[in-house]
C-alpha cells in the first residue's frame, strides 16, 4: 500500500474498528507514512452516542491520533531509535453517513482539506439493517455495491472489503453473486480480523478495541458467534491484494491458532473454538451417514438405524405392540 492512499470505513458504530485502524497505520514510520483515513458511522453524533457507550471516547481518541503528543514531539526531534515512534493520521470523522448515498459526505467543505472521491481501500464490516429479512439484505447489498460502482469511490487498483458472521450469512445473502452482478470481482475471502496495534507504542492499551458484538441501526442488538469472513472484491481481476495488517496477523507467529485435527490456523482463538465446534458438528453428522447400515430383520420394511441403540429401541417398540 502507498502511503499517498486513502481509506473509506462504512458503518463503524462505535468507531472501535477504525480506531485500531488508525493506531496501525500511525506505526507505519516508513516514508511516506500513514494513509489517509475517512471513517463513517451511519447514526447521528446524538443518536450513536446514546447506543453505544465508548463512542465519545473512541472519537476522541481517533482525533488525538491526528497530531503528536509532546513526548511523541521530542523522540521525533531528537531521533530516538529506542523507543517506538508513531506518526500523526490524518483522518476525518461523519456521523450521519448512508452508505447507499455518501455524495454529502465526500464533497463537504466542512474540513480544509477533503478527502479524495476514490480510495484504494472501501471497507464495510458486519452489514446489518437490524431486520432479519434475506430478501430486504439481498437488495441491500445490491444498493451498496452499486453505489461504490456508480460513484466510483473505489479506486481502479483499490480493493473492497466486506466482513460477514461467517460463511453461512454471507451464502444466503449472496454476496458475491450480488457483487459480481455490478461488475466487482472476487480477489479472495480471509478470515477476518481487526487491525492489531504495537504493544510497545500503546503501553496502556494492550488489546484491540474493536468488538465482534454490535448493535443494529434499529438498536437491536446483534452478535457475530460464528467466525467472521472478509470478502476482497476489486474492480479488475488483480493479483490477490495484500491487506497489510491481515498478512502480518497471518505471518506472526504468535497470533496463531492451530487446529490439530486438520492443521488449519486461525488468527483468533475465538475462531479456533467455533471452528472446533463445527468439526464436531460435521464429524457426527458424517457418521451418521457412514454407519446408517443397520436393518431391522423384526419388521421387514427394511427400515435402517444408525446405531445399536436406536435399532434396540424400534425392537422393543415392535416387541411390546404384539403383546398387546
Amino acid at each position: 500500500m502507498r502511503g499517498d492512499d486513502a481509506i473509506l470505513v462504512f458503518g463503524d458504530a462505535d468507531m472501535s474498528f477504525s480506531y485500531d485502524l488508525c493506531r496501525y497505520y500511525s506505526t507505519c514510520t516508513s516514508p511516506p507514512g500513514p494513509p489517509r483515513v475517512t471513517v463513517t458511522a451511519y447514526d447521528p453524533e446524538t443518536t450513536g452516542v446514546s447506543k453505544y457507550a465508548t463512542l465519545a471516547t473512541h472519537v476522541q481518541k481517533i482525533l488525538d491520533l491526528r497530531v503528536l503528543s509532546k513526548k511523541q514531539s521530542k523522540k521525533r526531534k531528537r531521533g530516538d531509535k529506542d523507543l517506538p515512534l508513531r506518526l500523526p493520521v490524518d483522518v476525518q470523522i461523519y456521523h450521519g453517513v448512508d452508505c447507499l448515498d455518501p455524495p454529502s459526505m465526500i464533497t463537504t467543505a466542512r474540513h480544509p482539506h477533503p478527502h479524495p472521491r476514490q480510495y484504494s481501500q472501501v471497507i464495510f464490516n458486519h452489514p446489518h439493517l437490524g431486520v432479519e429479512s434475506l430478501a430486504s439484505h439481498t437488495r441491500f447489498l445490491h444498493h451498496f455495491f452499486h453505489t461504490v460502482k456508480t460513484l466510483s469511490l473505489l479506486h481502479p487498483q483499490g480493493a473492497l472489503l466486506t466482513t460477514f458472521a461467517g460463511s453461512s450469512q454471507s451464502d444466503r445473502w449472496n454476496v458475491v453473486p450480488v457483487a459480481q452482478a455490478h461488475g466487482f470481482h472476487l480477489n479472495s475471502v480471509r478470515d477476518f480480523t481487526p487491525p492489531h496495534i504495537d504493544p510497545q507504542t500503546f503501553k496502556t492499551e494492550k488489546t484491540n478495541a474493536y468488538s465482534t458484538f454490535r448493535r443494529c441501526h434499529s438498536g437491536k442488538s446483534f452478535n457475530t458467534n460464528a467466525p467472521s469472513v472478509t470478502f476482497v472484491f476489486t474492480l479488475e481481476p488483480l493479483p490477490v491484494v495484500d491487506v497489510p495488517w491481515m498478512v502480518e496477523r497471518d505471518t506472526a507467529n504468535d497470533s496463531v491458532y492451530e487446529c490439530l485435527e486438520c492443521n488449519k490456523k486461525f488468527t483468533e482463538k475465538r475462531s479456533l473454538v467455533n471452528h472446533l465446534k463445527d468439526s464436531i458438528k460435521c464429524s457426527s453428522e458424517k457418521k451418521k451417514e457412514t454407519t446408517a447400515v443397520i436393518t431391522c430383520d423384526v419388521c421387514g420394511d427394511g427400515r435402517t438405524f444408525v446405531d445399536l441403540e436406536s435399532l434396540n429401541k424400534h425392537i422393543l417398540q415392535k416387541v411390546r405392540a404384539k403383546v398387546k
